[in-house]
């Protein structure tokens, strides 16, 4: 599983090892990255920024693949095809 938030220095930190998002002094960076990015999901509708996430896990079609997957994912199935 990967934190809720990752923040690196990818001309210091190329291969994405040291997440600063947890530094106090990057705090205020990850605020308006987090917010930057709300908002610019918000304009694209997304369900997930506009409260309505839901929807992708009552979908008649998709939830049962994705609960699916996720028990897989969750077991610790390392395929590429979940079937």
């Amino acid at each position: 599983m990967r934190p809720g938030e990752e923040l690196y220095d990818l001309k210091g930190d190329r291969y994405c090892t040291s997440n600063l998002a947890a530094s106090p002094d990057q705090s205020a960076r990850v605020a308006e990255l987090h917010d930057l990015m709300t908002a610019e999901l918000k304009a694209q509708g997304d369900p997930r920024a506009l409260s309505n996430g839901q929807i992708f896990d009552t979908c008649p079609v998709a939830a049962p693949a994705a609960r699916k997957f996720y028990e897989h994912m969750l077991r610790g199935d390392k395929s590429k095809q979940v079937g």
